[in-house]
């Protein structure tokens, strides 16, 4: 029996304790192994009828035990999410109980699925494309409603679609060319040049949206790297605690509290942001704190927003405006705190910032 005809299964539902489980058995034998797993609770019944949920109890063949009470669901091929004959099992979801259900079913002969097999035999079998198969594991990440939105298009088939529209045109634009290249000198109606450009173009500039299209979703389903950064002690950890609303960082009026960086995640409007907490701007002989500072600038180079936190009682200084050359001004929001004690010269920093291009 080769891989792709294996009967497959595994929990459908997530790890740990909870008033309800899934394992979901996928393949040519689901069918067969739920029938000798499970029993009725109602007399008059006589199959497993598709599409419904029965109830009853679910035992563990070899002793006729039962393992649980529960209810099972038979989908047949090709009208299931695999293509194939699917059967679920719900049960209690103690997982004493979940892992005796599973145990049942592979004893049945049936394999263990890998991590995200339902899926690919779905993908093999001709129930969804690539960009759909990506759009279950982006739904299943989403770390917010919009990604969670933009995963949903994508499912729908709107992507492939548009895919296979663009392949369509391509290819017949290349038949124009090979037929214009092979027989030149043949009677045969062409495309015009000039119209052969445009429809190029036409569909380059389909292409140039899509890519467009990822870029400006990517934040919704990766999240927004947000570093925090800027000299010791300017205040950049109890600006993340706040943003936070708890006591993650540790606060301090010791420099080099923060040696290696924090990474926390929270939703602003909507927006998933993964806020990072670096080692302040300084040179220091320490090792350890060399290495974090070293870090935190890797991090500023590939943020999305970096917001670069100053202490308003302290002057720009050269490490600060070498900072936000190398991290780019366009990336970079200014954060002046402590103006309580120099409005002042908070107010002449603001100018400088402004000057340097950071909003």
């Amino acid at each position: 029996m080769t891989a792709q005809h294996d009967t497959i299964a595994a929990i459908a539902t997530p790890p740990g304790s909870g008033g309800v489980a899934i394992i979901r058995v996928s393949g040519p034998l689901a069918k067969t192994v739920a029938q000798a797993l499970f029993v009725s609770s109602r007399p008059s019944f006589s199959e497993l009828k598709p599409y419904r949920l029965h109830h009853g109890h679910i035992l563990d063949a070899p002793q006729g035990k039962v393992v649980d009470e529960g209810l099972v669901a038979f989908m047949p091929g090709p009208g299931s999410y695999t293509g194939e004959d699917v059967v679920e099992f719900h049960c209690h979801g103690g997982p004493v109980i979940v892992a005796s259900v599973l145990r049942a079913v592979l004893d049945q002969g049936v394999r263990a699925a890998d991590p995200g097999e339902f899926t690919k035999q779905a993908f093999v079998n001709g129930r969804m494309d690539l960009s759909q198969a990506e759009a279950v594991a982006e739904m299943i990440a989403a770390r917010s409603e919009a990604g969670a939105n933009l995963a949903q298009r994508r499912l729908s088939g709107l992507m492939g679609e548009r895919v296979r529209a663009l392949r369509a045109e391509l290819l017949a634009l290349s038949e124009q060319a090979c037929v214009a290249v092979d027989f030149p000198d043949d009677d045969i109606e062409c495309l015009p040049p000039q119209d052969f450009s445009r429809a190029v173009e036409r569909v380059a500039r389909a292409v140039e949206e899509l890519l467009s299209g990822y870029e400006r979703a990517r934040p919704f389903e990766d999240g927004v790297l947000a570093v925090l950064a800027g000299e010791v002690n300017a205040g950049k950890s109890s600006l993340m605690n706040a943003l936070l609303g708890r006591n993650r960082a540790i606060v301090a009026d010791l420099p080099g509290t923060t040696r290696d960086y924090l990474e926390e995640s929270l939703l602003v409007d909507g927006m998933p942001l993964r806020l990072v907490d670096t080692a302040g701007l300084r040179e220091t002989l320490d090792s350890v704190e060399q290495e974090g500072v070293r870090m935190g600038q890797d991090l500023a180079e590939r943020a999305d927003l970096v917001l670069l936190v100053k202490d308003a009682s302290l002057a720009l200084s050269d490490e600060e405006r070498e900072f936000v050359a190398n991290a780019g001004a366009e990336r970079v929001l200014g954060v002046v705190n402590k103006i309580d004690v120099s409005a002042e010269s908070a107010a002449t920093i603001e100018a400088a910032l402004a000057d340097m291009g950071v909003d």
